[in-house]
C-alpha cells in the first residue's frame, strides 16, 4: 500500500502533542518502558475530514492535496479512533478540529526519533495492507447439479442421485424437477452485489459465440440482485429442461454443436467471476442433461475437440 503521510508530517504531530485528543482521555501517544528499554509510537493517525468518498466526514469540497497533511490529522488511541470512525454521525468535522486545536495546545508534545518514526511507518503500512486485503472481494464460481424437493432445493450429484435411486426409489420420487445451479461463493470479508447468475457455451469453429445465458430467478431462493456477504455462498437455479432448450437453439442458430460450458456471476460494479471451462459432455453427464442412454450415442460419435480444451 502506498505510504499516506510523510515522515515530516508524523513527526509534526508527535512534536505537537502529549495525549489522545478525544477529551478526558490521557492515553499516551508513546508506549515508553525505561526499564526494559522498550519505546514505541502506539497512538494512530485519525483523518478528521476522510480521504476516502465514502469514508467518514468525506467533504468533497475541502482540498484534495490537503487531506494527509497536518492540519486535517489528529492523534487518537486505538480506541477512540475506531469509535470516533465508525459513529462518524456523531462526531462532526467541527467538534473534530476543536479536539485538534485541544491537542495542539497540549504542552509540551512527545518527541520521536527519525528511527520511531520509520518503524511507525512501516507499521502503519502493514496494517493498511492487512486492511487493504480484508476489504478484497474474492469470489467463485462454478456449476452444480440440483434437484428441487418439497419446500427447499438441494444440490445433488449424479453419483448421488443414482444410488438414492437404487436405495430408496420412492424418496426419489419426491425430488421433482431436475436443476442446475450456480454456486458463488464470497470466500473474502467484504460483501458483493451479485446481479447475474449463468451459463456461456463454446461452440465447435464458430465465428460467433452465444450470449452468455442468465439464470432466471423464479428458480432460486434468493432474488437479484443479492448482497451476498464475506464469508457465504448462495446458489441461483436454472431448469435442466430450459439448459436443453439452450443447446438446441444454439445447435440451429450457427449450425454446430457445443463444446464447452462454463458458469459465471455478474456484480453491480460491472465486474464478473467465471469458472473453469468444462467439456459439455462431461457437463452434461453431471447435471444429467440427458439420459444415459443418450449420452451414450452422442460419445460415440463425439468428435475429439469435445473432450479437451475449448478451442475457441
Amino acid at each position: 500500500m502506498a505510504r499516506t503521510h510523510s515522515e515530516q508530517t508524523i513527526k509534526i504531530l508527535f512534536g505537537q502533542a502529549r495525549r489522545c485528543a478525544y477529551p478526558g482521555c490521557n492515553s499516551p501517544l508513546i508506549f515508553d518502558d525505561a526499564d526494559r528499554g522498550v519505546r514505541t509510537p502506539v497512538a494512530e493517525i485519525a483523518h478528521i475530514r476522510s480521504a476516502s468518498p465514502d469514508g467518514p466526514r468525506h467533504d468533497p469540497d475541502f482540498p484534495g492535496d490537503q487531506l494527509n497533511r497536518e492540519g486535517n490529522l489528529l492523534l487518537l488511541c486505538g480506541t477512540h479512533h475506531r469509535a470516533v470512525d465508525q459513529a462518524h454521525a456523531v462526531f462532526p468535522v467541527e467538534e473534530l478540529l476543536e479536539w485538534k486545536q485541544a491537542q495542539v495546545a497540549q504542552a509540551g508534545g512527545s518527541a520521536i526519533s527519525d528511527a520511531e518514526i520509520v518503524a511507525y511507518v512501516k507499521s502503519m503500512e502493514s496494517a493498511l495492507q492487512s486492511v487493504y486485503e480484508a476489504l478484497q472481494v474474492t469470489t467463485a464460481v462454478d456449476i452444480v447439479p440440483a434437484r428441487r424437493v418439497p419446500n427447499t432445493y438441494m444440490t445433488m450429484s449424479t453419483d448421488l442421485f443414482e444410488a438414492l435411486q437404487r436405495e430408496s426409489p420412492e424418496q426419489v420420487e419426491a425430488f421433482t424437477k431436475e436443476l442446475i445451479g450456480v454456486s458463488v461463493a464470497n470466500v473474502g470479508f467484504s460483501g458483493v452485489d451479485v446481479v447475474g447468475a449463468g451459463l456461456e457455451l463454446v461452440l465447435h469453429r464458430a465465428k460467433d459465440t452465444p450470449a452468455p445465458w442468465f439464470f432466471p430467478t423464479g428458480w432460486s431462493p434468493q432474488s437479484l440482485p443479492h448482497r451476498l456477504q464475506g464469508r457465504s455462498s448462495a446458489v441461483w437455479y436454472a431448469e435442466a429442461d430450459s439448459a436443453r432448450g439452450l443447446v438446441i437453439e444454439a445447435i440451429q442458430k450457427y449450425k454446430t454443436y457445443p463444446t464447452h460450458v462454463r458458469a459465471f456471476a455478474s456484480y453491480a460494479d460491472g465486474t464478473r467471476e467465471v469458472g473453469v471451462w468444462v467439456p459439455f459432455l462431461d457437463f452434461a453427464e453431471q447435471t444429467r442433461l440427458y439420459d444415459a442412454e443418450r449420452l451414450i450415442q452422442i460419445r460415440s460419435v463425439a468428435p475429439v475437440d469435445l473432450a479437451g480444451p475449448p478451442v475457441n
